[in-house]
């Protein structure tokens, strides 16, 4: 077993422990100046100034933590992406265990120290896959799964289309298909739809719900319509 991997594993399971047991002394140590913070108590993002008293919500509320997973996304020199969850008894409901799901960013800092760069937690999978991508102008983006419409290519870069704005990163449609769930469904050359958001498919064409229109070949129409109304549940 890959011993860093195993420790940068066990880091991320106790930060998420000392966000419950009311040592916030111990996750304050794991905080870097602009570390974000998102929540499924407050969908606002909470900087260091705001986490010590989102930590007495969570610490008033919890009970016990139960970890289920924690696996490694991806891994450089100097940053780590995890991806993992945990059952969560409430105090005020011990009978209910309730599954919590985080994507979570370490990186260390110019003393070598891993700080926490990122830390999303959400209530349970219904809302899919958390998307991590650097855009071309190196900044990181945290992209849900609902929240994207399509992915269109463009030379060696791929446009993200979401639901509010838009994000260009370098890429390509072939490797974005090897990781991307079977929600989405590569309909042409240039574009990957997610079928949750195909409001209509008809020939030879597909609408999303922004109301735009993205065209089918006239020879693969009959697979792709059949494609995407498998995933959807309609046939």
């Amino acid at each position: 077993m890959d011993e860093h991997k195993e420790s940068l594993r066990k880091t991320a399971m106790s930060i998420i422990d000392t966000l419950y047991q009311g040592e916030a002394f111990l996750t304050a140590g794991f905080l870097a100046s602009d570390t974000q913070l998102w929540t499924p108590f407050n969908s606002q993002e909470h900087y260091p100034a705001q986490v010590q008293a989102y930590l007495k919500t969570l610490q008033a509320q919890a009970h016990k933590i139960r970890h289920k997973s924690c696996s490694i996304v991806e891994q450089t020199n100097d940053l780590c992406i995890l991806s993992g969850s945990y059952h969560v008894e409430w105090e005020h409901d011990r009978a209910k265990k309730e599954l919590m799901c985080y994507t979570m960013v370490l990186k260390r800092d110019s003393r070598g120290k891993t700080k926490i760069r990122h830390l999303h937690i959400s209530q349970d999978r219904n809302s899919g896959l958390e998307l991590y991508i650097k855009d071309i102008r190196e900044r990181a983006f945290f992209i849900e799964e609902d929240e994207l419409l399509y992915l269109e290519a463009s030379h060696n870069h791929i446009i993200w289309h979401c639901k509010y704005f838009e994000v260009e990163s370098v890429g390509s449609l072939k490797e974005m298909e090897k990781v991307l769930p079977q929600s989405f469904i590569r309909v042409q050359r240039s574009f990957i739809v997610n079928t949750r958001h195909v409001r209509k498919i008809a020939r030879c064409y597909a609408e999303m719900d922004n109301t735009e229109t993205i065209q089918i070949p006239v020879k693969r129409y009959c697979d792709i319509r059949k494609s995407i109304l498998r995933t959807k549940g309609e046939q």
